[in-house]
């Protein structure tokens, strides 16, 4: 269960968007108030709600609505639809980004990286406006949210169980090395 919150909380937003946005927006001020606030809310809001929905799955072994409605009463049956209706918004989301990694991944083994800024805006116009490519793509990854929805949540977790630590891991590496880079510091002044 605390793989698969972990799983959620460490998304691709947060791996690839937070802090670019941060960044983009921040200025001369810094971003270390923003970063503080969604910290803040990130334990008090969002890992609280995502174990109360888990714990309350796994403990009336039901879906959303029908937990809510066991635990609570009829009357919070909108609780879980509203759960479940932002928990199948955020999937059309992932699958989108999911499609453009599986494209990325495979025109990274054919090509090279691109040089510019240019190049690399180029390389997404032509998969998004010139061919089926995101078509294939997203249905590639709803085919394979699919699947792994059939096997069953007990795949899910075991799956988790390896991919989980090894994200953190990965984050951690990530966030160490680029600390010894060589303007890491521009990027620590940027912050606060």
């Amino acid at each position: 269960m605390v793989c698969s919150c972990l799983g959620c909380v460490v998304g691709t937003g947060n791996i690839w968007r937070f802090p670019r946005i941060v960044a983009n927006n921040s200025e001369e001020e810094g971003g270390l108030v923003f970063i503080l606030v969604w910290v803040v809310f990130l334990f008090l809001w969002s890992s609280p709600m995502l174990l109360i929905e888990y714990g309350t799955g796994r403990f009336t072994k039901k879906a959303v609505i029908g937990s809510f409605r066991q635990l609570v009463g009829e009357r919070a049956a909108w609780c879980g639809a509203w759960i479940s209706m932002v928990s199948f918004f955020i999937s059309c989301y992932y699958s989108v980004v999911l499609g453009w990694c599986f494209y990325y991944v495979v025109r990274s083994i054919g090509y090279e990286l691109p040089k510019d800024a240019e190049e690399s805006e180029q390389i997404f116009y032509d998969f998004a406006r010139d061919s089926a490519w995101p078509v294939l793509t997203h249905g590639l990854a709803v085919l394979l949210a699919g699947l792994s929805v059939v096997k069953g949540v007990k795949t899910i977790e075991k799956v988790n169980m390896v991919l989980i630590p090894v994200l953190l891991t990965i984050i951690l590496f990530t966030f160490t090395w680029s600390l010894t880079r060589e303007y890491a510091d521009y990027g620590i002044k940027g912050i606060w």
